[in-house]
């Protein structure tokens, strides 16, 4: 628990730095590591584990930071395509060294035979955790059911 509470606060110094908050800054940096130049909403959601609400809201917040850029999908007008301004690569470039830095501290110690090691590790678990909080809603569901009253001739017999 020591070591997530200690990552957190690493990313959100990182986040402080580019002057953004600690979710504004994985959207920054999965929009800067993607493999598009473009994402959907929906697929930076699905990258981030988190809702296309929350995507939709904060990259509107970073659209008026003009650290992305938005535009209607071609392909589904429904939805938009996001991706880094200009303005936006750069605060990713000039955070670079520090970034580069801190991870170079943090992962120090970890060859590439100890890194899929590490990734095997996390996907394992966040799959149980899946599991885990899938048992935790059903069992949610079942403790929450009304309890039918027997009807006033069955409680007479």
């Amino acid at each position: 628990m020591a070591f997530s509470h200690r990552l957190q606060e690493v990313r959100a110094g990182l986040a402080a730095r580019m002057q953004v908050s600690p979710p504004q800054y994985r959207i920054v940096m999965a929009l800067a590591r993607a493999e598009t130049p473009e994402m959907t909403a929906t697929a930076l959601a699905a990258s981030l584990d988190v809702s296309t609400a929350f995507i939709v809201t904060e990259a509107q917040k970073l659209g008026d930071m003009g650290l992305v850029k938005r535009r209607r999908n071609p392909d589904d007008a429904r939805s938009f395509l996001i991706a880094l301004s200009p303005q936006g690569r750069q605060k990713v470039y000039d955070a670079a060294p520090i970034t580069q830095a801190v991870n170079d501290i943090l992962f120090e110690d970890v060859n590439r035979a100890v890194m899929f090691q590490l990734v095997g590790t996390t996907q394992s678990l966040l799959e149980a955790s899946v599991a885990a909080l899938d048992l935790l809603q059903q069992e949610s569901q079942v403790q929450q059911r009304p309890v039918r009253r027997a009807s006033r001739a069955a409680q007479q017999r």
